[in-house]
């Protein structure tokens, strides 16, 4: 998903340049004369933000993309079948268009909050941030939606359909969503500290060995987060799914607790 990500950025990105200088168009002219003419600068801005849009939109497409193929296959293993990358491919382009349409009703939301979010102040910030979690939370099974309920193709259905399984199975008292998601931020923060603080101390004993060995342990646990990163993501999305299948099913695969499923959001004392 990442590679297809960066892939899509450099053509899209590398087409437009290639068109516009295939059409005779100074680009950096364009931009030196963006700072003196204040009807330069609003086409700039909207082309820009044309173009980030379309990044957007395109980014959340192909994260969609390769979830729902994860998700399908999550969602097979749950109930004790082999799974398939080839096969998990395959159904996503099955569900492309819904995939597509989802993706876009997902991209507009996330622009308008992001719009929003910069035209307010601090107060405004935190009104909308606090819609954006809600948001969130809401369409936290939104690919599983797209996987498990085949009948759904309405990006809108699928967002009401997500709400409605967390509704239905753990009532309307749900007012956030932590998940796995915490552990990956306290070894982000862990992983600066410790590389900050690694720096600091080589710098104030002044020997080069030692300021050595700091990048290579710094190197060292960056390899550590990463994989550790990827892990939890993994597992949150075998989370997620197993959530909506007991949602949905009311089942429990074998080798779960019933205990987690029933009370996902709640700490256990």
């Amino acid at each position: 998903s990442f590679s297809a990500t960066i892939f899509l950025f450099v053509l899209i990105l590398g087409g437009g340049v290639g068109i516009l200088a295939a059409s005779g168009i100074d680009i950096f002219a364009v931009l030196e004369q963006s700072g003196d003419s204040s009807g330069s600068e609003k086409t700039m801005g909207i082309v820009g933000f044309i173009a980030f849009a379309l990044l957007y939109l395109f980014s959340i497409t192909v994260a969609n993309f390769f979830n729902s193929a994860f998700y399908s296959e999550i969602n097979l293993a749950l109930h004790g079948e082999d799974i398939s990358i080839a096969r998990g491919f395959k159904f996503s382009l099955s569900r492309f268009k819904a995939i597509f349409m989802w993706s876009l009703l997902a991209a507009t939301v996330g622009l308008l909050l992001k719009a929003l979010e910069e035209r307010m102040g601090w107060l405004g910030v935190i009104v909308i941030r606090l819609i954006g979690l809600a948001w969130a939370v809401t369409t936290i099974f939104a690919v599983p939606v797209l996987v498990h309920d085949l009948d759904v193709t309405n990006p809108f259905m699928v967002l009401k359909h997500s709400a409605g399984a967390i509704k239905k199975t753990w009532g309307e008292s749900l007012t956030g969503f932590m998940g796995l998601g915490i552990i990956t931020f306290m070894s982000v923060l862990l992983f600066g500290v410790y590389a900050i603080g690694s720096i600091v101390v080589a710098a104030m004993i002044g020997n080069s060995f030692i300021f050595i060995l700091a990048l290579i342990s710094i190197a060292v646990a960056l390899i550590l987060l990463l994989a550790l990163g990827y892990t939890v993501g993994v597992a949150e999305k075998v989370y997620i799914s197993l959530l909506y299948v007991y949602a949905s099913e009311n089942a429990i695969p074998e080798g779960f607790d019933e205990e987690y499923l029933r009370n996902p959001w709640k700490k256990k004392k």
